[in-house]
């Protein structure tokens, strides 16, 4: 589907919940020019929602795009553009994140980790992690593996 897109001049978005760099080069990989990522950027003290403390931690209220709040939102905004069933369909959930403080610092992580992605594939841009990612199924072992092991973590 990516490969046609191009063609035609589209653009394919990577959108089902990326949690981390790893998994915005897999949707790199398979195809995407770019990722949806907006809950990686809750929590940051640019992104909307007050700062509340929970058992002494820091959190932030974050309402997921699909939220009722933010669809009753979409209303107030577009209005005529929407059918009055709109805000029926709710996928996304109203909760709190941990505060993650400025922005830049999980931009920086982000692309710091997406770069590493791009060198696991030997690949300097996107358009060439296209033509070299490759995937590939691995074990319950495997994945093991892949992950921090024979340690126990802080």
């Amino acid at each position: 589907a990516s490969e046609v897109a191009r063609k035609f001049k589209k653009t394919v978005l990577c959108d089902g919940g990326t949690k981390n760099a790893g998994d915005m080069v897999k949707g790199l990989a398979a195809g995407a020019s770019a990722v949806i990522s907006g809950s990686q950027f809750a929590g940051t003290d640019e992104a909307p929602g007050k700062v509340v403390e929970k058992d002494g931690e820091k959190y932030k209220s974050y309402n997921a795009s699909t939220s009722l709040t933010e669809k009753k939102n979409h209303l107030k905004k577009i209005g005529n553009g929407l059918s009055k069933n709109y805000s029926k369909q709710v996928e996304g959930v109203e909760s709190i994140v941990p505060y993650k403080g400025p922005v830049a610092d999980v931009v920086d992580n982000l692309v710091s980790g997406i770069r590493s992605g791009l060198s696991y594939c030997g690949a300097r841009s996107v358009p060439e992690l296209w033509k070299k990612a490759r995937f590939i199924q691995i074990t319950q072992m495997g994945m093991r593996e892949s992950n921090a092991h024979d340690v126990t973590l802080v």
